[in-house]
């Protein structure tokens, strides 16, 4: 039996399609295959973001109305010059020439469609901006991850953050930040390494760490959704990773995009990730009514009375005399379950209420709501099975007959049992009645207590709180502290800035830059003679002296290279190799190496050739390796630093 009101759905708002130039399988796989993999993963709405695209959006539209599943029409896009990726979602009755319409303003035309590395015109916050005076959602996409919000500067991912530009955000990590305290920095790192299948510096993690936080810290909806990898640990989409990770939201019967942003507002009772529970939120009580339904009663003569009810709280709004109370009393008389013991007045009221009308030859006339032909049905889901309980000949609540009937198979099966009926009993209180109870507050505070059997996990909580708000406390009123005592903290910052100014006047900052760059040198050179690697260093002639210019190799440690090789700097590779050609000083060979989002190409050097630049630092070289070297011009022994010579080219 369908739920009226909110319901749970399982959403997917970041999957890409084949027309996305980063989809792996795009000649093979097809849209049926692809939303017949939306299906399995038994997902209710989801959302088409390709890479700068939306060709796809019709027919996967037109594909989830076949299959029950509401579609939203949407869009990733690159923004800003670190590529930042943001979600925008459009309503379900928009096609893709929306969003056609939308990269059109954007300046993202045919050319450039699936196309994840073409950025969108002005920087992130006019694509906000562009997105939302259409109507649109706007998602940042794994703020805590590549493509993230790590890239932006403290005050404009602030910015960004304000409800004013955008929805919400997509967090991929936050299980693992989430244990940050406990494990450190490294452990986090190693996680990550591994979740990832290629290195994540200490560094890496504290900048996408930090971006969380602050989201977490401005109290902004954090929601999961897969971005549907090819495979464990693939930068590539396809359909295994369809779902893999989600968010329940709880919207209306026919969700659309006002129903996501309504959730969105009260994301504290109406939005729950993946890693917060697997299956559907509803936390449901063993027993449910599900609906009612009265026939041929003097309350409506015309037509039967049906009510279905939500499975969490209802309301029910109206005027005196709408009907409120009627209902409450109609299900108590069905289910016999009138709590109106020492209330002599409010029992009198039901009584008079649940009875036929009509004349008595002992009271005159009848006041109730029932004729002869009337008939009350409660439906009821109890530990899952559908239930109804069928009221007839309906005379009071003391003199009528009630059936139990079972769904099974698509039938209603009668349950001869009597006894079967006391599993169905169930407090019902009028408004009448809670307002005498509340005359005594220890008799109502005993009804309520008796059913809440988390009270004394709510009372601990509770504890916890308070304990929380003194600590809380505490440190407000050391800030306080550290506040008054600002004017002497600016005093003593005004004189170390005035110190800072001397030191740099007298030239001391030149030296530092330039002892940390030595240092720099040598804790790389150190690195390559570590592991008897080859070091190539430029130096410039300036002001008659020679000057370190850059390093021409890079130190990749988990690529294999022979004595006489290495890999070139990616800093301006191209010229490098140029200027290797230009001197014949080696063969580039057709091996690259991949470290991070870099390409390195591999150099087979002429060490002969490089004597001739450097002889002081070729003969160490080969010392290094075992090979005898002697020196014609020099007798003198080599220290570890002679690779730091220059190449007078």
């Amino acid at each position: 039996m369908e739920n009226v009101g909110l319901r749970w759905y399982k959403c997917d708002f970041h999957l890409h399609t084949m027309t996305s130039s980063c989809y792996q399988n795009k000649d093979n796989d097809t849209v049926n295959d692809w939303i017949t993999e939306v299906k399995n993963k038994g997902l209710n709405c989801i959302a088409v973001t390709d890479h700068n695209d939306y060709r796809e959006i019709d027919e996967i539209k037109k594909l989830g109305e076949e299959n029950n599943i509401v579609v939203f029409p949407g869009v990733e896009l690159s923004c800003d010059t670190s590529k930042i990726h943001i979600l925008v979602l459009f309503d379900i009755d928009c096609d893709g020439n929306t969003v056609q319409e939308f990269l059109n303003q954007l300046k993202i035309f045919k050319s450039n469609l699936g196309d994840s590395g073409h950025t969108a015109d002005g920087d992130i916050f006019h694509a906000c901006e562009t997105a939302q005076s259409m109507g649109a959602l706007v998602i940042p996409a794994h703020i805590d991850e590549f493509s993230g919000l790590s890239d932006m500067s403290h005050d404009n991912i602030c910015k960004l953050l304000d409800r004013k530009y955008i929805n919400a955000v997509q967090v991929v990590n936050n299980d693992i930040w989430d244990n940050y305290a406990k494990e450190g920095i490294a452990m986090i790192s190693k996680k990550l390494t591994e979740k990832y299948g290629k290195p994540i510096s200490e560094e890496q993690a504290k900048k996408w760490r930090k971006v969380y936080e602050m989201a977490k810290n401005i109290d902004v909806p954090m929601l999961r959704f897969s971005d549907n990898p090819f495979s464990d640990k693939s930068s590539k989409h396809g359909l295994w990773g369809i779902g893999k990770s989600y968010t329940w939201l709880k919207m209306s019967q026919t969700p659309n995009l006002e129903s996501v942003r309504q959730a969105l507002i009260s994301y504290d009772m109406r939005v729950r990730k993946d890693v917060e529970c697997s299956n559907i939120p509803d936390k449901q009580p063993d027993m449910i009514i599900r609906k009612i339904q009265i026939s041929d009663c003097i309350l409506n003569e015309k037509e039967d009375i049906k009510i279905s009810f939500n499975p969490q709280m209802n309301t029910i709004i109206g005027g005196r005399g709408s009907g409120k109370s009627s209902i409450i009393r109609t299900i108590a008389g069905a289910m016999n379950s009138f709590s109106g013991e020492n209330l002599n007045v409010i029992s009198e009221e039901q009584k008079n209420f649940y009875k036929e009308n009509g004349k008595s030859k002992s009271s005159g006339t009848r006041k109730g709501i029932f004729k002869r032909t009337s008939q009350v049905s409660v439906f009821i889901e109890r530990l899952s099975d559908l239930y109804k309980i069928e009221v007839t000949d309906i005379k009071g609540m003391e003199n009528q007959t009630r059936k139990l009937f079972k769904y099974i198979d698509g039938e209603w099966n009668v349950i001869e049992d009597e006894h079967f009926l006391d599993l169905f009993k169930a407090q019902i209180f009028t408004q009448k009645q809670i307002y005498e109870l509340a005359m005594d507050s220890n008799s109502l505070m005993a009804i309520i207590d008796a059913d809440i059997k988390e009270l004394p996990q709510c009372l601990s909580e509770k504890d916890a709180a308070l304990n929380n708000l003194v600590s809380k406390a505490l440190e407000i009123s050391n800030s306080k502290r550290i506040i008054l005592d600002k004017p002497r903290l600016e005093t003593e910052l005004l004189d170390i800035e005035s110190q800072i100014s001397k030191y740099e006047k007298s030239g001391i900052s030149d030296t530092l830059e330039e002892k940390q760059l030595f240092d720099d040198q040598e804790k790389a050179l150190l690195s390559y003679i570590d592991r008897k690697r080859l070091y190539i260093g430029l130096y410039k002639e300036e002001y008659g002296a020679w000057e370190p210019f850059g390093d021409l190799t890079v130190n990749l440690p988990r690529e294999a290279v022979k004595e006489n090789e290495a890999f070139i700097d990616h800093n301006y590779s191209e010229s490098k190799l140029q200027f290797i050609r230009k001197y014949q000083l080696g063969k580039i060979l057709p091996e690259t190496a991949l470290s991070g989002y870099c390409t390195f190409s591999k150099v087979s050097f002429d060490l002969d050739r490089l004597a001739e630049f450097d002889p002081d630092g070729v003969c160490a070289y080969r010392e290094l390796h075992g090979e005898k070297c002697s020196l014609e011009d020099e007798e003198e022994d080599l220290d570890d630093y002679t690779l730091i010579k220059k190449m007078q080219i």
